[in-house]
């Protein structure tokens, strides 16, 4: 088995410059070229656990999402991934099949296999509690706040474009309006239904047509069944999920509404109607929270900080 010395023999370089290089550090190009063609020949393999037990560092950073299936999990997930890659970061991704009691786990469970830090899409669950499991390893929070500022996190302004985007329905004459609207307990759905609700009062609408349903296709497709039975003239639904099952619904019936949804949905043109779509900058947030998770790994006592990201 090819060792640190073969590499040396084979490079010229240092036993002390290549053990920094696999270790994580960075050196010249020129450097990591002749120490990964020296690998190539040698078939050298990196023992990550040794490194870690040296360093305290394993280079590996858990992802936690509630649904691997959510479109917007996915697409956050791949620009984390890409981020982390370029500083030598190894990603596991853990689904926790949507249960804030699983979420937990999974940080215990991940903390036992040493990843240096979280990014996290946080469910129901105490700031407090959630800072007890991670037992103050690096965490960054995606699409969510919590009951108390302890985390790192990346949000886009949820209030502000969901009352914009239900002005503009309004100014178009549309009273008739609903809203499909997330869980009670999820700070984007409650954030989203508070700018709704804020156009409305600002038009002095006293009555809106309000579904609550998860974050998922089933209750959007549901809660839309049931609203084609008011005769909207307009609709804000609170998620991609809810809104691909809403479209579902709606594709069956003969109604026109103006619906606003999140994130680019590509069923609405086949179902041949007008949606308007609020896009989420996806990729941007996943960059920017792998960035955060970077910075709080290489200094653990720098202020927490809260990035917004305007749509």
């Amino acid at each position: 088995m090819a060792t640190i010395k073969d590499l040396s023999e084979i490079t010229g370089l240092g036993i002390g410059t290549i053990s920094r290089y696999l270790n994580g550090y960075n050196v010249k190009e020129k450097t990591k070229d002749k120490i990964e063609t020296a690998i190539a020949q040698t078939g050298y393999v990196r023992n990550s656990v040794a490194r870690s037990m040296k360093t305290g560092k394993s280079m590996m950073v858990a992802v936690i999402v509630p649904h691997l299936a959510n479109m917007f999990s996915m697409r956050v997930i791949e620009s984390i991934e890409r981020v982390l890659e370029r500083h030598g970061y190894s990603v596991i991704i853990s689904d926790c099949g949507g249960s804030a009691e699983n979420q937990l786990n999974k940080l215990e469970l991940m903390k036992q296999r040493m990843v240096d830090g979280f990014v996290l899409l946080p469910l129901a669950v105490s700031g407090k509690r959630l800072m007890q499991a991670a037992s103050g390893k690096p965490l960054v929070l995606i699409d969510r706040l919590l009951d108390v500022n302890l985390f790192d996190s990346v949000t886009v302004n949820n209030f502000e474009v969901s009352y914009r985007e239900t002005k503009q329905l309004l100014l178009q004459g549309v009273r008739r309006i609903g809203i499909i609207a997330g869980p009670h307990d999820v700070y984007t759905a409650v954030e989203r239904k508070k700018g709704f609700e804020k156009a409305l009062d600002e038009f002095g609408i006293a009555d809106a047509y309000i579904e609550t349903g998860g974050y998922n296709v089933e209750d959007g497709f549901k809660a839309m069944k049931r609203l084609l039975n008011r005769s909207l003239e307009g609709l804000f639904i609170s998620n991609y999920e809810l809104t691909i099952g809403a479209l579902q619904a709606y594709a069956q019936s003969s109604q026109t509404i103006k619906i606003i949804g999140f994130d680019s949905i590509e069923l609405s043109s086949l179902i041949n109607r007008t949606i308007t779509c609020i896009s989420q900058p996806i990729e941007q947030i996943g960059e920017k929270a792998a960035e955060l998770l970077l910075n709080r790994m290489k200094d653990p006592s720098r202020r927490v900080e809260n990035v917004v990201i305007n749509i």
